[in-house]
């Protein structure tokens, strides 16, 4: 069983809610627009994709920086099935961001996400 928080909650909720956050910031920082075939999306098929996957960059899952606007078809159907062809493009559309988070995802820091949380609450 995980631990819990003070007030009941785990880091994983408060991981959770940071990361639906930093989507919802990466969106409306690309207007909307999938970075990959231009399109304007909306709803559900807007997805924010993570660039340094959540399972292996945990401590990257709530940067914005490392999210991009994608449509359902581009993350779905190219990013995730096409993963190798997917950073090559993305290094070559985003030079100075790639190696900005490749430098990052070698670093290795705790996170306190509940900390996190309460300190994005207070932007809101």
């Amino acid at each position: 069983m995980r631990p819990k928080t003070k007030k009941g909650k785990s880091q994983e909720w408060y991981r959770k809610k940071c990361v639906g956050w930093a989507k919802l910031k990466a969106k409306e920082r690309d207007n909307y627009i999938c970075q990959k075939c231009g399109k304007k999306v909306e709803g559900a098929n807007a997805h924010g994709s993570h660039i340094y996957n959540e399972g292996a960059h945990r401590v990257m899952a709530a940067e914005i920086e490392n999210i991009l606007c994608m449509c359902y078809y581009c993350h779905i159907n190219w990013w995730h099935k096409s993963p190798v062809e997917a950073a090559d493009w993305f290094k070559e559309k985003f030079p100075e961001l790639a190696e900005k988070l490749r430098l990052r995802a070698q670093k290795i820091y705790p996170v306190n996400w509940e900390l996190t949380w309460l300190g994005i609450k207070e932007t809101l």
